[in-house]
């Protein structure tokens, strides 16, 4: 599994809607959401299936709570966070020979690199703003699982605009 500040590759996860949903989520114990929600949450749902996160890029912050989280992990920090809005970057030429050595670096060591498991139980909440920006309210009441995929997988069935129950617009079952 690869991720960037966005997820660049996640070949696990079973749809869109999935994918895209998992930046939306906190309330994981200790992840500053704010920071590395997505790429935490990524790698989260991958060690619950055994997957390693090997690859982390994007600002020295996510870098750094992902070292934090999964000490192995290859990262490569292409830009310095100056604000939640605001970073100072590479050149593009310059970020991806980096990102490119830190992959390769990465897959010679996957085997070395362990998942990444948020040990149970896990509680999932679910904040948004109409700006989806701070200040941001809980949308939903927390949903409490042994896992993250299990308590990910309790929320998406619990959203009221989930119109699907377990199978996915592009055909795949959900597990359970």
């Amino acid at each position: 599994v690869f991720i960037e500040t966005g997820l660049v590759v996640m070949p696990f996860l079973p749809g869109d809607s999935l994918l895209f949903a998992a930046g939306a989520f906190l309330g994981l114990a200790g992840i500053d959401p704010l920071v590395s929600l997505a790429a935490i949450t990524a790698a989260a749902i991958a060690g619950d299936m055994g997957i390693p996160a090997v690859f982390v890029s994007g600002d020295d912050r996510i870098t750094a709570e992902f070292r934090e989280k999964i000490p192995a992990v290859e990262a490569v920090a292409v830009k310095q966070a100056l604000s939640p809005y605001q970073a100072c970057s590479l050149i593009p030429a310059r970020s991806c020979e980096l990102i490119g050595q830190g992959v390769r670096r990465a897959l010679e060591r996957r085997r070395e690199i362990p998942p990444y498991v948020i040990p149970g139980p896990v509680a999932l909440s679910l904040f948004d703003s109409d700006d989806h920006a701070p200040p941001l309210r809980e949308l939903m009441p927390a949903v409490t699982a042994g896992t993250v995929s299990e308590a990910f997988l309790a929320y998406e069935r619990a959203m009221p605009w989930t119109t699907f129950d377990l199978q996915d617009p592009d055909g795949f079952v959900y597990p359970g």
